[in-house]
C-alpha cells in the first residue's frame, strides 16, 4: 500500500489486517515498485499522487512486468470523475478520497477473489493443454502435437528457405 500517513491509512491498515491480509506500507511509488519486484504482492493499493513515482506510473509498470498474470491494482484518488475514469484504463478499481475503509476492504477482497479465480483458470488451462498433446496412458506426445509441430517446422522451413 502506498498512502500518505493519515488516520484513514492507519484505519485501513488495521481493517485489512483484521480481514486476514498481510499489509505492507511504503512511503513512495519507487519504493513500492522495488518492494513489489522483490516479493510479488497479490494486490496493490496506490495513492495517485504518491511521491517519486505516482500510483498510475507504478500500476503501469506492475502490469507491464507481469503480462501473463492478473495483478489487481486499486488507485486512491482525489481527482474529478474524468481523471478517475482515465485511471481505470490502468488500474482495476479507483476509490475517491476520503474513502470508506469498509468499502475499500470489500473491494480489495473482491479483487483478490477474482485473482484466485483467474489463477485457477490459468492452471486448469495449462493442465488441459498438456492433456491435449499427450497420451493419457503412456504420457507420450500424440498426433495433435505432431500436427502442430509439423506446421511450425514447415513455416520455419519456408522462412529460412
Amino acid at each position: 500500500m502506498v498512502e500518505p500517513p493519515s488516520a484513514a491509512r492507519d484505519e485501513l491498515e488495521r481493517a485489512l489486517g483484521v480481514a486476514g491480509h498481510r499489509v505492507l506500507v511504503v512511503g513512495d511509488g519507487e519504493t513500492a515498485l522495488q518492494t513489489w519486484r522483490a516479493e510479488r504482492q497479490e494486490l496493490a493499493i496506490l495513492d495517485e499522487a504518491a511521491p517519486r513515482l505516482n500510483g498510475l506510473g507504478v500500476a503501469l509498470r506492475m502490469k507491464a512486468e507481469s503480462p501473463s498474470a492478473f495483478m489487481p491494482v486499486v488507485i486512491v484518488s482525489s481527482r474529478d470523475a474524468l481523471a478517475r475514469a482515465a485511471a481505470l484504463a490502468v488500474a482495476d478499481d479507483v476509490v475517491t478520497r476520503p474513502f470508506d475503509v469498509r468499502e475499500l476492504v470489500a473491494r480489495a477482497g473482491a479483487l483478490l477473489r477474482t485473482r484466485a479465480i483467474v489463477d485457477e483458470l490459468r492452471l486448469q488451462r495449462a493442465e488441459s493443454e498438456a492433456k491435449t498433446y499427450a497420451d493419457a496412458a503412456t504420457g507420450l506426445r500424440n498426433r495433435a502435437f505432431l500436427g502442430e509441430r509439423i506446421g511450425e517446422e514447415f513455416k520455419r522451413a519456408v522462412r529460412y528457405n
